[in-house]
């Protein structure tokens, strides 16, 4: 091979770096998340000033499709699951990205970049947000405006940290998050939000911009779970859910143990848990409760395991988590319960502490380290001891990405 000598090899080193920093330029536009925003038997009528469709791709993610203007509406689903605007035209594609402005899906107001993927129970409708924007829209939501600054903020990295991880598991599939308490609880667009309460928001994602949490020795994003009240006590995701390894994670908070109004109590008759059972377990016409009661606890005291007593000598066990799951987790707001049957009232009552899975972040706890002066990054460090914040750069969730 001949010497090229550093005159030769210049320029093409310098058009290297142009192109890498173009492309990491083209990540400075906000990384987007894919938010499942709703889901239809029937697609609703879409209706625009404006509207425009491309098949899916990276040239789209990218702001660079060619899009096709629409003129005609609704679009409609083929049996072949591809898409038919009325024009005689059909995308082959159980997918299709659109923009636009002024946008309603039905009577709902629509982002400006979404799209629609058919499946075989219908139609998901999935907004494309920058995630900064996406914040804003989860705060209002998890959180009151009411809450101390500093707490806002440590909600909202731990909000960010959560989305970008659920962006890199997930990047497969159709979308990254749910937009419901099975992931993080998002509205769009936040109409019922005092000013003040939206400028503070606002605020509190700024002040905090592309800050996450990764783990100090992995320097990967973590799985930042948060929940309400811990009722006293934190918990760690594997004893909740068994992910993960085993850690010494969870957290003593003496604000949540000394309030009362986390105390609640619910009861269920013997005709719901049996109505509730039925939707996951074989359970048989004749079927009768004759007992319930947890058999195992987590370190802090919560439910892991349960066991329902029925008739005819047999019995069906599931998880703490697993039952709040099927009989509603407004009903059974956490596993730090007790529970007492009455075969002879066929009647459960459930009494307990505290409101969610108890894992990572402590909401009302939060709220009250804040009062006390804590900062964010203070109470972070309580609620996530493996972890520190990080402020990411521009390339950097694509790297963090690629090491999940």
């Amino acid at each position: 091979m001949k010497h090229l000598g550093f005159k030769r090899i210049f320029p093409s080193l310098f058009l290297l770096s142009l192109i890498l920093s173009f492309s990491i330029s083209s990540l400075a536009v906000n990384h987007d998340v894919r938010v499942k925003l709703s889901s239809f038997k029937k697609l609703p009528r879409i209706s625009a000033r404006t509207l425009q469709v491309a098949m899916p791709g990276r040239s789209f993610e990218k702001l660079g499709a060619r899009f096709v203007q629409l003129t005609k509406h609704p679009l409609s689903l083929e049996k072949s699951f591809g898409w038919w605007n009325g024009e005689g035209r059909v995308w082959p594609s159980p997918t299709l990205y659109l923009k636009g402005e002024n946008v309603l899906v039905g009577s709902n107001p629509a982002p400006k970049r979404f799209k629609i993927h058919a499946h075989s129970r219908g139609v998901d409708w999935i907004g494309i947000f920058p995630v900064e924007e996406y914040l804003k829209g989860v705060i209002g939501s998890e959180m009151p405006a009411s809450y101390p600054m500093e707490a806002l903020k440590a909600q909202v990295i731990a909000a960010r940290t959560y989305a970008l991880k659920r962006k890199t598991l997930r990047k497969r599939e159709v979308f990254d998050l749910e937009s419901t308490i099975m992931d993080q609880v998002f509205t769009w667009p936040q109409k019922d939000l005092p000013t003040w309460a939206q400028k503070k928001i606002e605020k509190a994602v700024d002040e905090t911009r592309g800050q996450v949490l990764v783990g100090t020795k992995s320097r990967r994003l973590i799985h930042a779970f948060y929940h309400a009240d811990c009722g006293g006590s934190t918990e760690s995701a594997y004893e909740v859910w068994q992910r993960g390894k085993p850690s010494s994670s969870r957290h003593k908070d003496r604000a949540c143990q000394a309030r009362s109004s986390n105390q609640w109590r619910t009861r269920l008759s013997e005709s719901q848990l049996l109505a509730g059972l039925k939707k996951h377990y074989f359970v048989g016409l004749n079927t009768k409760i004759e007992n319930v009661r947890v058999t195992e606890r987590t370190p802090s005291g919560r439910a892991k395991r349960m066991r329902f007593t029925l008739n005819h000598g047999r019995s069906i066990e599931m998880s703490g988590e697993g039952m709040r799951r099927i009989f509603g987790f407004s009903r059974v707001k956490s596993t730090l319960m007790e529970t007492n049957y009455s075969g002879k009232e066929k009647r459960l009552v459930v009494h307990g502490k505290g409101h969610g899975h108890g894992v990572g972040l402590c909401q009302k706890g939060a709220r009250s380290h804040a009062l006390q002066g804590k900062s964010a990054s203070s109470i972070l460090k309580l609620y996530y001891p493996f972890a520190q914040i990080q402020r990411l750069k521009v390339a950097e969730p694509e790297r963090l990405a690629a090491a999940q």
